[in-house]
């Protein structure tokens, strides 16, 4: 276990050199693929449960990787406020002990936050889209660790009017939450951070997320780039890839033909499959140990 783990951070973290069983469920959530677009819509992920375990089980080696807010656990208007269930960590430390599969935590929190919330042994804990796990973090470059610090600076002070809008200090990253915020507020907010960040753009970058945008150095570009080293670095393992937010999207457009489950109820997304909520994700989880084991 500590060797294919040492061997995950390794594959996610990447290069410093780097640029960039069906249940009676409601009919309307039971709906074979259909067209939208030019994009496939997700199927129900209970309703495809064994064609997903056929493909996990028929690999030698698996790697189930999960995002944490809105998928894990239900979002909550200050970050600080959540906690991962009983529930939830008896099942990770369940799928942890399956034979051949690595079980890890993939979230835009920092690494050191993600190991308070999880405690779970055996399940790894990668922060900041893949970047950093704790004590261990890709390099950031002298010009875009200053241009961090100008960016936060100039965030705290700028952004203190705005009325529930608030700054989390990610040491590597920092990221702006707007959940109680009114329009009015978010408007301003959105057009102060794009002034803030624009003349640094060279060093940094923008993700948005759920009522969230996130500052990042260039050297951290982003889930979809952890997929394509892992993939890489694995070329046979199975993958699997639960997650419910915008930055989790070049994840799953990543991780083409493996298992990507999407949480929530937006269909336009590159997931092969979908959950409503975080409920869901537990019993999914719970039948998939069952089977795997």
């Amino acid at each position: 276990m500590a060797e294919k783990a040492a061997v995950l951070v390794d594959n996610l973290r990447g290069s410093v050199r780097e640029p960039e069983a069906e249940t009676p469920e409601r009919e309307a959530h039971e709906k074979d693929v259909r067209h939208e677009g030019d994009r496939l819509a997700p199927r129900y992920a209970f309703r495809a449960f064994h064609d997903i375990v056929a493909q996990l089980k028929g690999a030698p080696k698996r790697v189930l990787l999960l995002d944490l807010d809105g998928t894990l656990v239900g979002l909550r208007r200050r970050p600080r406020d959540v906690r991962v269930s009983q529930k939830a960590k008896r099942i990770l430390q369940r799928l942890a002990s399956v034979p051949n599969l690595t079980v890890a935590i993939l979230s835009g929190r920092d690494a050191q936050s993600l190991e308070r919330l999880i405690t779970v042994r055996n399940v790894r804990c990668f922060g900041l889209h893949g970047s950093e796990e704790q004590k261990r973090a890709t390099r950031i470059s002298r010009e875009a660790r200053q241009a961090l610090r100008k960016a936060k600076r100039s965030a705290q002070q700028e952004l203190a009017g705005f009325s529930g809008v608030a700054i989390e200090d990610k040491g590597s990253a920092f990221s702006v939450h707007y959940r109680g915020a009114d329009v009015a507020a978010v408007r301003g907010a959105n057009q102060t951070l794009l002034a803030i960040v624009a003349p640094l753009r060279h060093a940094l970058h923008i993700l948005n997320g759920k009522k969230v945008w996130e500052v990042l150095p260039r050297q951290i570009p982003g889930k979809g780039s952890a997929m394509k080293r892992l993939l890489a670095a694995s070329p046979k393992a199975a993958l699997a890839y639960i997650g419910d937010d915008e930055p989790d999207e070049p994840a799953f457009a990543a991780l083409e033909g493996h298992v990507t489950i999407h949480v929530g109820n937006n269909r336009e997304t590159h997931a092969r499959f979908y959950l409503r909520n975080p409920g869901e994700v537990l019993r999914f989880l719970g039948m998939l140990e069952r089977e795997l084991k």
